[in-house]
């Protein structure tokens, strides 16, 4: 049994706050869960119910917009998700395959959903080959589509996938697994909204499954209700052990992490079973990491830095200026950039077990400097741990 403490009903608050006054008589609270920094979650109301587009309950289209994500509290069907195969201890997401000649040969890598979807109107891929050509990957790569993103790609995906058949396009690309959109749980729209957003994801994948892919439900959340929403569709749905959580908007400050964390280790404990973690940009917090059973770190940052002309030092992890001539491929340095980096994950790792860490924040102490002014102090207790640290802020 994992030991866990009392935690506050959302990511910001205290253990002991209570939900605002003005939600204990709405018939949405028992969906939503409610706030608990304001009166109400209308506080933030545009007054403009006429052209209101999302699911306020004050638009004039709030029916529509419910309508369209299909509902809330509706009842999913099995999904598929293969779990035949194992996945490493890290993936390296590439967007595009630009100056490169040579396909990237890993075990797993991860490609945008949305950078292929985008153009779909001017180019699509006519086969798997086509795509991996595309993107500069190797035949025995196995690929996951990773649909994190901004807003506007994420709205565009809703409102073309049916038209343009996106789903069955994408299940044509020979991909092993495809994450569920991250539509947005902002903290200042009505929590209707983050109802309405979260059954916009399980629709995504419950077509993305309909058409033949096998998927991964993207955890977003944002207060308790929200995790114990989770917990039960996980129950109901014996077939996930895959699921993906980003940690690089809100969850990149580690106290937030760290409280979706533990919340993500309940859900394991009321399902009864452990889960495979995919953490988006999870890099920084190793530490908290280790709490669960099992996780993989994906991010771009090996491409980014390739791009940026940066090498990897095998030393010390450091990023140095990699200058190179005009037009000469990059094929060799990314190949450097993912083994270093992917080595240095796994290093990380060990050392985090090595000096039992178990929570990256744990090393981080409040601090004065006794003119008003506050911040957080790192200890460390050998030059070990030192280096380690260096590592995990080096990207």
């Amino acid at each position: 049994m994992t030991e866990l403490r009392l935690l506050s009903p959302t990511s910001r608050s205290s253990p002991h706050d209570s939900v605002g006054l003005g939600c204990q008589a709405c018939p949405f609270l028992p969906d939503c869960g409610g706030v608990f920094s304001d009166y109400d979650c209308l506080g933030s109301c545009c007054g403009d119910p006429e052209h209101c587009q999302i699911a306020c309950p004050r638009s004039h289209h709030f029916g529509e917009v419910v309508q369209d994500s299909g509902g809330w509290n509706r009842r999913i069907p099995t999904l598929k998700q293969n779990r035949a195969c194992s996945l490493p201890l890290y993936v390296p997401c590439i967007q595009n395959g630009s100056q490169r000649h040579e396909p990237l040969s890993v075990p797993v890598v991860a490609v945008p959903t949305f950078t292929v979807t985008r153009h779909v109107t001017r180019q699509r891929f006519s086969s798997a080959a086509d795509f991996r050509n595309h993107f500069g990957l190797s035949p025995q790569s196995r690929v996951i589509l990773l649909s994190v993103k901004d807003d506007p790609d994420l709205e565009s995906y809703w409102k073309y996938s049916e038209s343009r058949l996106l789903p069955e396009y994408l299940a044509t690309l020979g991909v092993e697994h495809i994450t569920a959109p991250n539509f947005s749980l902002a903290n200042n729209v009505p929590r209707t909204e983050h109802l309405v957003n979260l059954a916009r994801s399980l629709r995504c994948i419950e077509e993305f499954s309909r058409a033949g892919m096998s998927v991964i439900p993207h955890l977003n959340s944002c207060n308790e209700r929200q995790w114990r929403f989770w917990a039960d569709f996980l129950k109901d749905h014996p077939e996930i052990t895959l699921v993906a959580k980003e940690f690089q908007t809100g969850a990149a400050i580690p106290r937030i992490a760290q409280w979706h964390i533990e919340q993500l280790q309940m859900v394991q404990e009321r399902i009864g079973r452990g889960l495979h973690l995919l953490a988006v940009g999870g890099r920084r917090h190793m530490g908290l990491l280790l709490k669960l059973e099992q996780f993989t770190i994906i991010d771009s940052v090996p491409f980014l830095r390739t791009i940026f002309r940066r090498r990897m030092s095998r030393v010390d992890g450091r990023w140095a200026i990699h200058l190179t001539r005009r037009g000469e491929p990059l094929d060799g340095l990314l190949r450097h950039n993912v083994d270093v980096y992917s080595t240095g994950v796994e290093e990380a790792l060990i050392k985090r077990r090595q000096y039992s860490l178990p929570f990256g924040t744990e090393l981080l102490t409040p601090a004065s400097n006794g003119a008003g002014a506050s911040g957080y102090r790192l200890t460390v207790e050998n030059s070990s741990q030192m280096n380690l640290w260096k590592f995990e802020a080096s990207a």
